[in-house]
């Protein structure tokens, strides 16, 4: 009994996206395996298809549904869904060789009427709400003396929103400038680049240069006699400092062990033989210590 009631369920469906995109290009068994591939697709890509058919067939016909078109484009809930409508009727256009609308503002402007102000400005309104603007020029009819619509330049821009890390390693960057007193010196200019796609500053000493890349490590090189990058001859981080005008580096590979190094040296040096010295005078007597004296030792 279930199984009845879902299989009839089906044929409804069926039936009905049948009616809503039955193509007259195409035979029964054509259109009815159209229907059968929608009915695999996910709830997204069935919403997204269901708002551009409301538009799309208000277009279609002997005349334009001004209304319906209107009705479509309040459906799209956000600037994601318009997107997506967007390449789907861009996909669809390359499908069929460029014989159907290509974008949303194609169709407007193929569609909408110089007397159709008022319906442009009803779509404006409603796309405002999801970051796409609508833009529009219009005249003056000499004979109607009425301000009119010029269809074809009706203009759907989304709203371009920027990447957060990208925005972030630039910022990073900013810091890293050449210092009042190394321009007083007369050196250490710094050079914005790229390289493998990675943002980085190159910052010029008289013997070496510093590249800071957007991942905080740095890298020092030798610099060359035509100022070109030699040999790495080190590797550290870098962060800028707590109000972004100025920078620091830190944990340097050859530095952090030449300061252990050279603290070990200092330590048996200054401290053994001041030791020895110490526990030899100790024992000897007053004589002793004269004939030493006298010898010269």
């Amino acid at each position: 009994m279930s199984n009845n009631i879902i299989n009839e369920g089906k044929k409804a469906l069926e039936r009905a996206l049948l009616v809503m995109n039955y193509s007259l290009e195409k035979t029964l068994t054509e259109n009815k395996e159209t229907i059968s591939e929608q009915t695999a697709m996910t709830d997204q890509e069935i919403e997204d298809r269901r708002i551009g058919n409301i538009i799309s067939h208000a277009a279609y016909g002997m005349g334009t549904d001004e209304d319906e078109i209107i009705n479509g484009f309040s459906q799209i809930k956000n600037l994601d869904q318009f997107n997506r409508i967007e390449a789907n009727y861009k996909k669809y256009n390359q499908e069929k060789g460029g014989s159907t609308y290509k974008s949303l503002a194609h169709l407007l402007q193929d569609e909408l009427d110089t007397d159709d102000i008022e319906t442009i400005n009803n779509i404006k309104n409603v796309l405002s709400k999801i970051g796409v603007t609508v833009t529009y020029d219009k005249t003056l009819d000499d004979d109607s003396n009425k301000i009119v619509l010029i269809p074809s330049s009706i203009k759907l821009t989304p709203k371009v929103t920027s990447t957060p890390s990208a925005t972030k390693n630039t910022d990073d960057l900013s810091c890293v400038k050449t210092r009042p007193s190394e321009k007083a010196a007369g050196y250490a200019a710094v050079v914005k680049d790229t390289y493998g796609g990675k943002n980085l500053v190159r910052k010029y000493y008289p013997n070496f240069i510093y590249v800071f890349w957007e991942d905080k490590t740095v890298t020092e090189y030798s610099r060359k006699a035509n100022n070109s990058v030699g040999p790495q001859t080190d590797k550290g981080n870098w962060k800028c400092n707590s109000n972004r005008t100025d920078y620091e580096t830190y944990n340097w590979d050859s530095r952090k062990t030449s300061t252990t190094t050279t603290t070990k040296k200092q330590v048996v040096k200054t401290q053994t033989p001041k030791k020895e010295k110490q526990v030899v005078n100790q024992f000897k007597t007053n004589d002793e210590v004269k004939l030493t004296a006298d010898q010269g030792l």
